[in-house]
């Protein structure tokens, strides 16, 4: 095992042990950001796919904005590559987007963006979010 570990060191990887009861989290980690990243992705599209785009124009579309954010969470880590309007504050724009999805979509929408207020409150401590609690249910 020790010369694997060496291997893939000496080809830049970093190699971190992880024991065997926190396999499951790793692998919760490794499905949120591959095939639940999909998943988001897909209802993207499909958003744009309702205003005409064929699938592959919507993901054509999107993919700018999705590599930029990739680039900013990489090189500025999460609370500084975060824009949008939950960082902002800005529940017109949230209420609107809500109000134009599928009901079905909501639950989602409101739970990632619980998660995105976590961050922009470490990015902005000053920053007021009373409201915007208060509409995600926080």
């Amino acid at each position: 095992m020790k010369e694997l570990i060496e291997i893939f060191k000496s080809l830049g990887n970093n190699i971190l042990p992880i024991k065997t009861q926190d396999k499951a989290l790793y692998h919760l980690a490794s499905v949120t950001v591959s095939n639940i990243f999909c998943g988001l992705i897909s209802r993207a599209s499909g958003y744009l796919k309702e205003y005409g785009f064929e699938e592959k124009e919507a993901i054509e579309a999107l993919y700018p904005l999705i590599n930029y954010n990739i680039n900013n969470i990489r090189s500025l880590g999460l609370t500084e590559a975060l824009t949008g309007p939950v960082e902002r504050g800005d529940l017109n724009t949230i209420k609107n987007h809500v109000n134009s999805m599928p009901a079905e979509h909501e639950g989602t929408y409101k739970d990632l963006s619980k998660e995105i207020l976590s961050l922009a409150k470490e990015k902005n401590p000053n920053r007021d979010y009373g409201k915007l609690d208060e509409y995600l249910g926080e």
